[in-house]
């Protein structure tokens, strides 16, 4: 162990997932993945990030999180990023 990175205690017994995290939002049609997400930005203010998640029983928890490499974002990524970005601009919530 590294010790840099927080390590998740909880027993693997589900399906393991991971989502790309823009600003609180993924493309996942689960709502609970979302609701996390969401959370997750609230929380942390990270507005990219991987949410690795497992779902146990109609359940779903965060197990961690991670950077994204340049690699892993897609053009239709950064076509979302920047749409959220004039967004933001085009309030003005960064004034």
């Amino acid at each position: 162990m590294n010790y840099k990175y927080a390590v998740c205690a909880q027993p693997l017994i589900g399906h393991i997932a991971t989502y790309k995290a823009f600003f609180g939002k993924c493309d996942s049609n689960d709502e609970k993945v979302n609701e996390i997400s969401k959370k997750v930005y609230e929380t942390f203010k990270i507005p990219i990030c991987k949410l690795h998640m497992q779902h146990v029983d109609g359940e779903t928890y965060l197990c961690g999180l991670q950077h994204l490499t340049l690699e892993e974002i897609s053009p239709s990524d950064i076509s979302a990023i920047s749409s959220h970005i004039s967004a933001i601009l085009g309030r003005g919530e960064f004034n």
